[in-house]
């Protein structure tokens, strides 16, 4: 019962959640990762359905490309492995969002991603800049009066 109520919030939850299994070459080295399960909050911020990734590698599901711009991804991996919890910000050219992601490795050999729409911190940023560029000496008072 305690499990369905776990995976019943998780579901729902507002925030993204991916659960990835790592997979090893036979030397120990990281090479691929495999989404085991995904929330409909995460296919949300991501654009990725868990029908079209569920069981599928990064490799499988993202292009060479892609690799080579998130190549970051390989050196947190290890830090997590290591007991770190991680956290970092990434643009998703799909959704135009931007994401905050915090993963760590609750099991050995797996890691947890739980994900949030940063967004609007972006924009308040992008704003305040804005607003810190403008001075009274552009507005122009006779069109106001």
């Amino acid at each position: 019962m305690v499990t369905d109520i776990y995976k019943s919030v998780v579901q729902n939850a507002q925030f993204g959640y991916a659960l990835h299994e790592i997979i090893f070459d036979n030397k120990g080295v990281i090479t691929d990762f495999r989404f085991v399960e995904v929330n409909t909050a995460f296919e949300t911020l991501t654009g990725l359905k868990a029908k079209d990734i569920t069981g599928k590698t990064l490799k499988q599901v993202f292009t060479q490309s892609d690799f080579r711009e998130n190549h970051w991804i390989w050196s947190i991996t290890e830090r997590v492995l290591e007991g770190e919890i991680v956290e970092y910000e990434y643009h998703v050219n799909q959704t135009g969002n931007w994401l905050k992601v915090v993963i760590n490795s609750p099991v050995k050999n797996y890691f947890s991603a739980i994900i949030t729409d940063v967004s609007h911190e972006y924009l308040i940023a992008e704003a305040s800049k804005k607003l810190s560029q403008f001075t009274f000496g552009n507005i122009d008072y006779q069109l106001i009066a």
